[in-house]
Formats: structure tokens, sequence, C-alpha cells
């Protein structure tokens, strides 16, 4: 009778690991779904930027003298900005992409975790 006990106690062991197993995965699951919108949304962002800085209407000639003083220069500031604002974009993408490397790599586990729980609650069914 110990044993039957035993195997009921390990199978509801079993039974709650996996439950919390596929809770995880959903949960990883979703935040690879999340973070492939934000890359997804991302790209959109940079593709946009791009289109405009193309369409910018640049001339060599300027429209008149400004004095060069990086502190009042408002088009050297604006440089700075979005030179700034695209090293953060970058950085950003190299950030996501390590993200959802991670996460597929998780899931990969999890998933492997998953097939040995489900095989040892057959073998515990068996028995």
């Amino acid at each position: 009778m110990n044993s039957i006990e035993q195997c009921i106690i390990e199978r509801a062991s079993h039974e709650q690991e996996l439950k919390m197993t596929l809770k995880k995965l959903s949960e990883r699951q979703l935040q690879i779904q999340q973070c492939k919108e934000l890359e997804s949304t991302l790209r959109f962002i940079a593709q946009i930027q791009e289109v405009l800085q193309q369409n910018q209407v640049t001339t060599d000639t300027p429209l008149e003298q400004v004095q060069n003083n990086d502190e009042k220069n408002v088009f050297a500031n604006e440089r700075q900005h979005s030179e700034k604002h695209a090293a953060e974009c970058a950085d950003e993408r190299a950030a996501l992409a390590n993200l959802i490397a991670n996460l597929t790599l998780d899931t990969e586990e999890n998933k492997t975790i998953l097939k040995q729980l489900k095989k040892a609650n057959a073998s515990l069914t068996q028995n």
C-alpha cells in the first residue's frame, strides 16, 4: 500500500511540475511574441527614418549665414540628437535580438524538460 501512495504522490508532483513548466512555456512564448512585435515595430520605425532621411532637402548653399556656435546651432544639436537616437536604437535592437535568442533557447530547453516529464509520467502511469 505504501508504494501505491508513493506512486500517487510522485505522479501528483510530476503533474504539478508539468503544469508549472507549461505555464512557464506559455509565458515565454508570449514574451517571444511581444519581442517579435517590438522588433517589427522598430524595423518599421527604422524604415520610416531612412525614408525621411532620404527625402530631406539639402542644399550646398545655406539660406542665411548663422554664427557657428554649437551651443546655439540648432542644426548641429539636431544632428547630435539624431546620431544619439540612432545609436540607442541600434543598442535596443541588439538587446532585443539577444533576448529573443535567449528566450528561444529557454523554450527549447523547456520542451526537452516537458518531454522528459511526459515520459516519466507515462512510466508512472504504467506502474
